[in-house]
């Protein structure tokens, strides 16, 4: 069996990766969802190149680096055991051509998501850890989360100035 193998770092979290592999890529251009292991965060597509050669059957991984980062593994392997024509390479690059072209609109849901969790003072706007609701500072980085209106009670940001609320004058006294 001849293999290929190519790599790609993506700026999102590798929940997300795995999800726009297994509902997007599939039925494009001739990839059709043969696999999913969900817990290995791994799919396999087959593509039929062409008449005169065996199907392709391209394996990704997505496998975090970091909090916001994701490395793909994509591995080309076809039964033929040799690749004269260079169809695996010319199938990575199509398989990534596809993937790559969800990546803007995957960071902007994740950018927004994000944001979000960190209004909600469900992530930390610093580090990015998550926080169990309540939380006044952040345990990993001592980030403060919310600043708490002596009047009304309403969380706001930290550096607000005045209550998003009632208006009132926040004060240093009034942390969460």
């Amino acid at each position: 069996m001849a293999g290929k193998t190519a790599r790609m770092q993506v700026p999102v979290p590798s929940r997300y990766c795995y999800d726009v592999l297994f509902e997007t890529v599939d039925g494009v251009s001739g990839w059709n969802l043969i696999r999913a292991v969900p817990e290995q965060r791994a799919v396999m597509y087959q593509h039929r190149a062409s008449i005169m050669t065996s199907p392709v059957t391209v394996t990704v991984c997505a496998s975090p680096t970091s909090s916001n980062q994701t490395l793909l593994v994509l591995t080309a392997e076809n039964s033929a055991g040799v690749d004269p024509f260079g169809i695996l390479d010319k199938a990575l690059r199509d398989f990534l051509r596809h993937f790559e072209a969800q990546v803007p609109d995957l960071v902007k849901v994740v950018r927004a998501e994000t944001e979000n969790r960190i209004e909600a003072g469900i992530m930390c706007p610093t580090c990015g850890k998550e926080l169990s609701p309540g939380t006044r500072f952040c345990p990993e980085d001592g980030t403060e989360i919310a600043v708490e209106c002596s009047k009304c009670g309403q969380a706001n940001t930290p550096g607000s100035r005045f209550c998003s609320n009632c208006g009132k004058e926040l004060g240093g006294h009034n942390r969460l």
